[in-house]
Formats: structure tokens, sequence, C-alpha cells
């Protein structure tokens, strides 16, 4: 939970609408590890479904979270138009509830394979939310399953409504 001397130091947390990307900085080991195979500052994102329910990859698996408040949390980029909800959810509905698999997460770090193969990594569950719901984030032909954090930071598809 945010105390009021952060608030005062960062701004007021926006009330969260569906499509907001949220980008967490580096928080442990393998986030760290995570920063520097994708050259980013950027460790995992997150989407939001509702004011405080995230669709997210993590360690426990791939599911719809409550959105993690720590400091850890960097920034939330917004959609420039609202997002089809319905659709955003049916796309990623299959990934809902299944384990992660910590064996892809390994494989994501062998530097003779490409990371396409693993499909539920933060960045590329985020990707294809935001496609099915509507949000053109880079050149439609682009393969989504190469997306990481960073290039959710950098897209001009999204606004930055918040960061520390």
């Amino acid at each position: 939970m945010r105390d009021m001397t952060e608030d005062a130091l960062f701004g007021s947390f926006p009330v969260l609408l569906a499509g907001d990307v949220l980008l967490y900085r580096a928080s442990s080991l393998a986030g760290y590890l995570v920063c520097i195979k994708t050259g980013s500052l950027f460790s995992h994102a997150e989407v939001a479904v509702s004011g405080d329910r995230a669709v997210a990859a993590r360690l426990s698996g791939t599911d719809i979270y409550r959105v993690d408040m720590s400091g850890y949390l960097w920034c939330v980029r917004r959609p420039w138009k609202a997002i089809d909800a319905t659709e955003a959810l049916r796309a990623v509905a299959d990934d809902l509830g299944k384990p992660y698999p910590l064996s892809d997460f390994f494989y994501f770090f062998d530097p003779w394979l490409k990371h396409r193969y693993i499909l539920r990594f933060c960045s590329v569950i985020v990707a294809h939310f935001l496609r099915a719901g509507g949000v053109c984030l880079f050149n439609p032909a682009q393969d989504l399953n190469l997306v990481t954090p960073d290039d959710l930071w950098k897209t001009p598809s999204l606004v930055t409504i918040w960061k520390r």
C-alpha cells in the first residue's frame, strides 16, 4: 500500500483503465537478467483489466492478479483510445490459470534459441491483449512474440500517465 509521502513525491496514482500498461523495474536476480537479455530498463510488464486487477505472467503463473503497487512499479502507460476489453481478454483466455513453466524461463536465456517460442512472457501477453483490444502498438506485421517491456516503454501508441 502506498503512503501519503509517496503520493507527495510522485503524484497521485491514477485510476487504472482496461489496457493500461504497468512497467516494473527489476526486483530480483531474475529481473536483472531479463533487463540484461532484453536491453531494457524494465524487467516486467502487466496490463490492467480493471481498477486494481491486471493480466500478468508471473512466476506463480499467468492469470489475473491484484496490481502490485510495490516500489518496483515504475510507470503506467495508457493507450490513446479505449480498448475492447472483452476481445482483449478473449485473446489471452487460453493462457489464464496456467502455471509459468520455469523451463521456458531458462530457455529464454539460451543464446541459441529465439525466445519467440515461449508465449507466456509478460510483455508478450500484454502485446496480444492490447492488439486484440484494438490497439496497434507497432507495425501490424510485427511478431508480438518478440515484444519486450522496453518496446512497451518506447511505443508512441501509449502515453505515460504516471511514473515514479
